[in-house]
């Protein structure tokens, strides 16, 4: 079988975070290693304002909240793959791609009284396009990204012809949310030794493609970007369940990755992780790369990226993120980290991720 079968092609690519509507704008600022901290009105139990990473808009909330964002997210790709299309074009363009829509998973959503059956349906609607029957709701959280990944592969396999829209959206500045991560001691506070994370809200879409059968032209002169293999696993230890975590269910998804990819840690220039400042995660991904990085020369350590720091915990959204910055930055030489790099992700049911990614020549 041809090994870019296994693999997927990233057209283009749209963000709106709380550092901008777009990927033009968001995409220097994470660069610059800017942030978009602030307040919300969220208050501890004794009155402390708590940092959130907001998108600028008080006045939609919930579901339509996630839809707003990811319109934008998904406008911001499909301009960027089509510039100058009219909206007549754009319309037929959506006919033959399908939308997987990435949440939170049910547990998740149950726990913010939220529905996002009919997001998919909304998002179309803001935009004033339609989208092919294979589009779907994926509520398989943020670790599930390798699950959708599949999907899309899975979809582009039997409909080569096509393109998959991949898009995430969350939103952590949810009430109830934000009361149970406070009674947890989960969230960064002022004031506070403890550490603990930003809450933020992102969406992101990324268009992708069968690299055997390339779709219609859109940019000139972009950068092979691939997707080129990812894997996922589970891990038996909690951030609350009182078991040493030995990093075990991540180390085996980066190997499964690196293996899909057919290269080893050696190869990797950078990695991008979803740590967002709390200890459990820190120290997974610290235990895994200790394990995959035992048999590589110490200056071949890969680059380190983070987006929490940047634009909050965006929840599910953080590995579409991730993809659609590196891409981004890898048309732009003076900010791109390196040819090859590794997006890894955690949640806090034990699933774990991980992406490999890069430019042509090392996909080929």
């Amino acid at each position: 079988m041809d090994r870019a079968r296994s693999e997927l092609r990233v057209v283009s690519a749209g963000v709106c975070c709380a550092l901008g509507h777009e990927l033009a704008a968001a995409g220097p600022a994470i660069a610059a290693n800017l942030d978009a901290f602030g307040t919300a009105g969220f208050l501890t139990d004794t009155g402390v304002p708590i940092p959130v990473a907001a998108l600028p808009s008080g006045r939609v909330w919930g579901v339509s909240r996630l839809a707003h964002w990811a319109a934008w997210a998904v406008r911001d790709c499909l301009v960027n793959a089509y510039p100058g299309l009219t909206q007549e074009g754009l319309i037929g363009i959506a006919r033959s791609c399908a939308l997987l829509l990435l949440t939170p998973t049910a547990e998740a959503l149950e726990d913010r009284d939220i529905t996002v059956d009919g997001l998919p349906e909304a998002v179309a609607n803001l935009l004033g396009l339609q989208f092919s029957n294979a589009t779907r709701v994926l509520p398989f959280g943020e670790a599930g990204l390798s699950k959708a990944l599949d999907q899309a592969a899975a979809l582009l396999e039997h409909a080569p012809e096509g393109r998959v829209l991949l898009v995430s959206a969350d939103s952590l500045l949810d009430v109830q949310l934000i009361e149970r991560m406070v009674e947890e001691e989960r969230l960064r506070v002022p004031g506070s030794d403890r550490d603990g994370f930003t809450p933020g809200e992102a969406a992101a879409a990324v268009l992708l493609e069968n690299p055997l059968r390339p779709g219609p032209a859109g940019i000139v002169g972009q950068a092979d970007f691939r997707l080129l293999g990812w894997g996922g696993a589970e891990e038996a230890a909690r951030w609350n369940n009182g078991l040493p975590n030995r990093s075990q269910g991540l180390t085996r998804a980066v190997r499964a990755a690196l293996g899909a990819a057919h290269v080893t840690m050696a190869d990797v220039d950078y990695r991008l992780s979803d740590q967002n400042g709390e200890t459990f995660l820190v120290r997974d991904a610290a235990n895994a790369m200790t394990r995959l990085m035992a048999d590589v020369d110490p200056d071949r350590s890969p680059v380190l990226i983070t987006l929490a720091d940047k634009i909050g915990d965006v929840g599910v959204s953080v590995g579409v993120v991730g993809i659609a910055l590196l891409h981004y930055l890898s048309n732009r030489p003076a900010f791109c980290p390196g040819q090859l790099g590794l997006i890894h992700l955690a949640q806090d049911d034990g699933l774990r991720c991980a992406i490999v990614l890069g430019t042509l020549p090392m996909a080929a």
